[in-house]
This record gives structure tokens, C-alpha cells and sequence, in this order.
């Protein structure tokens, strides 16, 4: 997400806030590859956005939505892809030069969404490499999409809990109102890695009971 427009989503919910809506909810959610670069076996060699868990850099996908949980009302949103790059292959164990960079397009499945059903504010987003084609389908690109699918269940103006799904790679962020709710990377140990994850359905879900003592916790 850029500055600015996340500046200026933080200036509307606090806007909300100043004139008395505590039911004012911020949320974003961003996809990174923890991996400097990545090797696709025929595919070619690609950059990483090279970072941890909640390191300032590059992202895959960002995307943000305002809504007040007091009616389900969605307010503003915004969502944006990053630019993937495609590295010269050999050698294959090194960050090499980029030959190529396109803007990562939405996945088949329709791409950002939002929707609202006054008990429940759901928000999901799909996101394709440029330059992987699907084999079998001239001028098709591969469905190896990274996808999640966020779903605040709402309860007395307050989110009461979220349940996040999303596939095994690569690395999810979700925060709310600016806090880091819950945090995803393959490179933590215990956690399945690799690209291939991507192929499927959503293979992770978690629920994340809200404490309203812990502004962390939702």
C-alpha cells in the first residue's frame, strides 16, 4: 500500500472516531515473498520482496477496507498488486539482474472483494504471476493465484472474532486498526513452505478470538 493512501484511510477512520463511532474498523491485509528470489522449475527465476513479517518494503497484494461494525456498513476500500520481476536464470543460487518487470494482474476468481451481510464483513483478493502460462491454454496464465479470504464476524458494534483463510505461501499480514492481528510466513519453522502451495484450495485457516482489553487482539 502506498503512503498516501494509507494515510488517508487512517485520516477518515479517525475522522469516524473524533465524532464519536468507536464501531470504526481500519483492516488491511497484505501478501509478501519472504524470499529474495524464487526458482520456477521451466518457469524461470523471479524476485522475492526479501523481508520479515511486518518489515516496511515491497508486497504482492494490499488491500484495506473501513467499515463500521455497528451496521456492517463497508465505508472505503482500496487495493493495489505489485510489480512482479523477472531475474536472469543462471546462476540460479544468486540474486541476478532483472530482464523484465510487469504489473501483477487480479486471479481468476474474481480479485479483490468486498462484501457485507450486517452480521459478517468479508474481504478476499486473488493476485497471478504475469509471466506463467498455463501450458494447456494458449494466452492463459497459470492459476497458481495467491488467495486469502478474511471474514470479521460482528457482534455489539464490536468484532467479536475473524476467521482468516489463505493459501500455505507465501508470507500474510493482517492488521486492524493498525495493529498486528495475525501474521503468516513460510520461512517460520513448523509452517509449509514453498510455492506449490499456491496450487489448490485455502489451505490454512485460523480464528482469532477478539480480547477487548488487548488492542492487538482485534
Amino acid at each position: 500500500m502506498g503512503k498516501d493512501d494509507l494515510e488517508g484511510l487512517t485520516k477518515f477512520t479517525d475522522k469516524w472516531k473524533a465524532d464519536g463511532s468507536s464501531s470504526i474498523y481500519l483492516v488491511n491485509m497484505t501478501t509478501f515473498i519472504p524470499n529474495p528470489f524464487l526458482v520456477a522449475p521451466v518457469y524461470g527465476k523471479y524476485a522475492g520482496d526479501d523481508r520479515d513479517l511486518w518489515q516496511y518494503g515491497s508486497y504482492r497484494t494490499t488491500h484495506s477496507v473501513v467499515f463500521d461494525a455497528a451496521n456492517g456498513e463497508i465505508l472505503a476500500d482500496f487495493s493495489d498488486t505489485g510489480i512482479t520481476e523477472k531475474l536472469e536464470l543462471w546462476p540460479s543460487w544468486a540474486r541476478t539482474p532483472v530482464i523484465d518487470r510487469r504489473t501483477a494482474p487480479v486471479g481468476d476468481k474474481g480479485g479483490f472483494a468486498e462484501e457485507s451481510s450486517g452480521s459478517q464483513i468479508t474481504m478476499s483478493g486473488d493476485s497471478m504471476n504475469p509471466f506463467i502460462f498455463n501450458p494447456v491454454c494458449q494466452g492463459c496464465l497459470l492459476d497458481n493465484s495467491i488467495d486469502y479470504r478474511v471474514t470479521f464476524n460482528l457482534s455489539g458494534g464490536k468484532v467479536n472474532n475473524i476467521d482468516v483463510f489463505h493459501d500455505g505461501f507465501p508470507g500474510y499480514e493482517l492488521r486492524v486498526n493498525g495493529q498486528h492481528t495475525y501474521g503468516y510466513s513460510p520461512a517460520t519453522p513448523g509452517d509449509r513452505e514453498g510455492p506449490f502451495q499456491l496450487f489448490g484450495g485455502l489451505d490454512v485457516h485460523k480464528r482469532i478470538n477478539c480480547d477487548r482489553n488487548r488492542p492487538s487482539k482485534c
